[in-house]
């Protein structure tokens, strides 16, 4: 899912970066965190906060 937003909006949009994250849970408790980033923008300069998931 996450990979078809992002195609979807770097196709649309042309940003010069993005990142998205997509934070699942399943049933049974199997707990799931994508990341996606691409671009010019980078978390160690800060473009992009660092993701703290949320712990069930």
């Amino acid at each position: 899912m996450v990979n078809i937003i992002a195609d979807k909006f770097l196709k649309d949009v042309e940003p010069l970066a993005l990142g998205i994250i997509g934070d699942f849970t399943r049933r049974g408790g199997v707990k799931m965190v994508v990341t996606f980033y691409r671009g010019e923008g980078s978390i160690r300069k800060g473009e992009f906060p660092v993701y703290t998931n949320n712990i069930l």
